[in-house]
């Protein structure tokens, strides 16, 4: 733990007008590297009182806006095509780490985890565990466009490090590292509600706001957030801590924390490198494949876009309270749509004799011209709905044999290993109760 990095950014929040309550702690905690700390005392008073116990003025809060001021940043920016807010941020934090004391924010900078978890970092073997989830896709997806971005600025970064003589590194394990620092840190200005604050930070909605940022997840959090018209970000008590269940106990202290929102398993790993002891929201992401000759695929690509289709299919859990086995409408036209086929024989035999006549279809020489006939089309939905169950399970299958190989194999990083195979366990059990749930809905159909 990082006493003198934690002293000196408590000494600038306070420097600069805001509060960190003389009650908070930062200590190692229980599933997390630290955590924020307060005796349940402190908590109860500071939720009767109604005062902050953490205040983070907009000057010390880091945005987009922030980021660009930043000569070597923009420097950076202008040999991309494409720059979100995201790797504004990044390439901020890479570069302010870089220059180490001689930057104005090293207070913060100098309190950032070292390594990274998630997505980014998966060891080889963790990978090919995840090889049959969409979160592998995902994370592939992810460092494809990093190396991209880093290629295209790369130069631009080492020449203003020599000239500056900057002694920080910047190459592409800092640049990922930086990344995940505002995958996993920055949070939604938006989110609260208040979009006055957003003309303090000039349009600006992803930030990085010190010590906010140390404050871990709970699903029955002991704390909120909020931004002020002034723009600056506020920590409240959310009332008596009375269970100590409602928070990770250390000592006589228990953590204080906020809610992230509500994720998926896979988001929680990609973006966080841990899985939920339990989630209610879990979802999993569906890739429709659009079958048929290439011609009947472009009518069914065209069909997509004019009903606002997107090859993605979200598959909520049908066990969770807030899952349910009732199918969405969106959902079966996106299957049904799929599915129809003019050159499989197993969709003439289940369905119908199918044809392309631009841009409909016939089925049987029954012609196809809106969705909700597309749905009516006798035999389709029941098609649909086992050819996707079937996907499912055989997509389980692979999940289920990539973890058997994993669990035999000695990972280096352990705890990322506990991570993944909770991950698969879990995914599995939700792939499976889809697959079935979409059975007994096809069953409806007959």
């Amino acid at each position: 733990m990082n006493t003198t990095a934690l002293d000196r950014l408590i000494c600038s929040l306070r420097a600069a007008g805001g509060v960190a309550d003389s009650c908070l702690r930062v200590d190692a905690v229980s599933g997390g590297e630290r955590g924020v700390l307060a005796r349940p005392s402190d908590i109860r008073q500071a939720a009767l009182s109604g005062s902050p116990l953490v205040h983070v003025p907009a000057s010390l809060i880091i945005t987009a806006a922030v980021a660009i001021q930043s000569d070597i940043v923009r420097a950076c920016l202008g040999c991309v095509d494409e720059s979100g807010e995201a790797l504004q941020l990044a390439l901020f934090v890479l570069t302010e780490r870089a220059r180490g004391a001689t930057s104005a924010w090293h207070w913060y900078v100098d309190y950032l985890p070292e390594s990274g978890v998630g997505a980014l970092f998966f060891d080889a073997a963790s990978r090919e565990a995840l090889s049959a989830t969409p979160l592998r896709m995902a994370a592939d997806a992810k460092l494809r466009q990093l190396h991209t971005q880093y290629d295209a600025f790369s130069s631009v970064l080492y020449e203003w490090k020599t000239v500056h003589s900057v002694s920080g590194p910047v190459d592409y394990e800092a640049y990922k590292w930086a990344n995940f620092i505002v995958l996993s840190r920055a949070v939604s200005l938006q989110s609260t509600g208040d979009k006055d604050c957003l003309s303090v930070h000039a349009g600006s909605d992803r930030a990085l706001v010190p010590l906010l940022d140390m404050l871990n997840h709970s699903s029955e959090p002991l704390a909120h957030w909020s931004v002020g018209v002034d723009g600056a970000v506020s920590v409240f008590a959310n009332g008596s801590p009375d269970h100590q269940c409602l928070g990770a106990s250390v000592g006589p202290s228990i953590e204080l924390c906020f809610s992230y929102g509500d994720k998926s398993n896979t988001e929680w790993l990609y973006e966080y490198g841990f899985v939920p002891e339990s989630n209610d929201h879990d979802i999993w992401p569906y890739f429709s494949l659009l079958s048929g000759s290439p011609s009947f695929v472009a009518a069914k690509q065209m069909w997509m876009l004019e009903l606002g289709l997107s090859p993605r299919v979200m598959l909520s859990d049908p066990g969770s309270p807030h899952g349910s086995y009732a199918i969405p409408r969106s959902t079966m036209l996106n299957l049904c749509l799929a599915a129809l086929d003019d050159t499989s024989d197993s969709c003439s035999q289940q369905v119908g004799a199918t044809a392309l006549e631009h841009p409909y279809f016939t089925v049987d020489g029954l012609l196809v011209d809106d969705d909700d006939k597309l749905l009516q089309v006798p035999g389709l939905c029941i098609y649909a709905l086992t050819l996707c169950s079937h996907r499912l399970v055989h997509q389980a299958e692979a999940m289920q044999a990539n973890l058997d190989l994993y669990a035999c194999s000695t990972a280096p990083i352990p705890h990322q290993k506990a991570a993944v195979t909770k991950y698969i366990v879990s995914a599995l059990a939700l792939v499976r109760r889809i697959a079935e749930a979409f059975i007994t809905a096809s069953r409806e159909y007959t």
